[in-house]
């Protein structure tokens, strides 16, 4: 980590980095993201999926949800309290945490990774249509992607109104 910063000010005197060598836990996440108006999740486990939800909630940031594995990618954004969450879409209960992971194609996290870096700057400069209720998958085999319509779940553990 500190090596890549140093090639990244190198390159870049002006740049700001901050630097979390440490886990996002439950106790730090609330504190990590107060200073950012956006939030992106690049993680790769449901257990700091659900965690980002749950802080980003508490904080009141919006944020990009992303998934890969393999060929496929998934990403949408969540304005808490006004959008869908993650939660509301991927339960708990459901996930699959002893789950084999299997590695992405090298090129799906850049795919990913970039839709969720332009819906970053949409949200931060208030422009276009955001990912908002909507999940956008991608299958890198077929080159097909889709929008799907997702909505509120009322009892939803983390934004739910019942």
């Amino acid at each position: 980590m500190a090596s890549a910063k140093e090639i990244l000010v190198a390159l870049d005197p002006e740049i700001k980095l901050n630097l979390y060598p440490f886990r996002l836990t439950a106790n730090n996440a609330t504190e990590i993201f107060e200073p950012y108006d956006f939030i992106v999740d690049a993680t790769d486990n449901f257990d700091s999926k659900f965690l980002i939800d749950t802080a980003c909630h508490n904080t009141a940031k919006p944020y990009s949800h992303a998934g890969i594995r393999e060929f496929r990618g998934q990403t949408m954004t969540v304005h808490p309290g006004a959008t869908a969450c993650y939660h509301c879409l991927f339960h708990e209960e459901g996930a699959p945490t002893a789950a084999i992971p299997k590695g992405p194609l090298g090129a799906v996290p850049g795919i990913i990774g970039s839709i969720q870096a332009t819906e970053a700057i949409k949200n931060i400069l208030s422009i276009g249509t955001p990912l908002t209720n909507t999940l956008l998958t991608c299958d890198t085999l077929t080159m097909k992607i889709r929008t799907i319509k997702v909505q509120r779940d009322s009892f939803c553990p983390t934004c739910g109104t019942q």
